[in-house]
């Protein structure tokens, strides 16, 4: 693995982490974690601050993740317990808490000319949710992300027949997201589907604290992918979605994910992405693809 600075390079801080049924990853950095881990340590459960055996502020998010899981009253069984799956709302509000809380953490510890870079992949076998996020975004761009979604068979070819191909033999088609759909005019949604996305997501907003960033929709059934735009030629049954830091595959197209968004997936179910969005000062929805403190 690639250590953060002030970790160790061992097994035991080898992603993924797991717990029960959930599987996290992160690619990035939290910035000088040493000057934020006990604080953030102190906000752990019991059970969660004894799931960490490891050194790394991967590790120690995911315990934080844990934490809020087991606290957002939604469950009486842990989430290192739990065995039936958790449903994408839950997931997605409890990374939206780890992005806030990581920002005030760095934020009381005077680290404001750092940053905070935070893709994160989290799955409990049947949703995954996936973030691109840097705190100094669009200044500081966050790691790549792509993501690929098709006919689960095709996918699994591609990837099991180019196992012994060097990356540098891939020639993927690649779809460049990074354009911010909020102010490209030519993403075009209808009124119908404007309300359906905005009730989704207000009954997302509900469930989540008035602390949390809000989520804007990205409509990624107007993007084009092979064998046709993304939700119109793909059958949902027979789909699966592929995350991934670089493209894996030659004749698939990949999207690169937008700066500061995040994306769920469940299984038999078509893909959503959303633009994570700073409330602002009056509560509501900011065009800032950034988080304040």
């Amino acid at each position: 693995r690639a250590a953060s600075p002030g970790t160790g390079v061992n097994q035991v801080n080898c992603h993924p982490f797991k717990a029960g049924r959930l599987l996290f990853c992160h690619n990035g950095r939290i910035e000088q974690f040493i000057r934020v881990r006990r604080r953030m340590q102190e906000l752990f459960t019991d059970t969660a601050h004894q799931l960490v055996r490891g050194t790394t502020d991967s590790e120690n998010v995911f315990a934080l993740l844990l934490t809020f899981l087991s606290q957002d009253g939604l469950s009486e069984i842990p989430p290192w317990e739990q065995t039936t799956p958790f449903g994408h709302k839950r997931l997605v509000v409890a990374i939206q808490k780890v992005l806030r809380t990581i920002e005030k953490l760095s934020s009381e510890a005077g680290l404001g000319e750092g940053f905070n870079t935070c893709n994160f992949s989290l799955t409990d076998g049947e949703t995954m949710v996936c973030t691109r996020y840097c705190s100094k975004s669009p200044h500081v761009p966050p790691p790549s992300l792509y993501y690929a979604f098709g006919d689960a068979q095709d996918l699994y070819a591609e990837l099991t027949e180019e196992d012994e191909m060097p990356i540098s033999g891939l020639h993927p088609k690649i779809v460049d997201d990074s354009t911010d759909p909020m102010t490209d005019e030519s993403v075009n949604v209808s009124d119908d589907e404007e309300a359906n996305y905005n009730s989704a997501d207000e009954e997302l907003e509900s469930t989540s604290s008035d602390n949390n960033p809000i989520l804007r929709h990205v409509p990624i059934n107007l993007t084009l992918s092979k064998p046709g735009r993304i939700l119109a030629n793909v059958d949902a049954q027979k789909a699966c979605l592929i995350v991934a830091s670089n493209p894996l595959t030659r004749t698939h197209t990949w999207h690169r994910m937008p700066s500061n968004s995040i994306m769920w997936y469940t299984r038999g179910s078509f893909p959503e992405l959303r633009l994570i969005c700073d409330r602002g000062e009056n509560g509501k929805r900011s065009s800032r693809v950034i988080l304040t403190m």
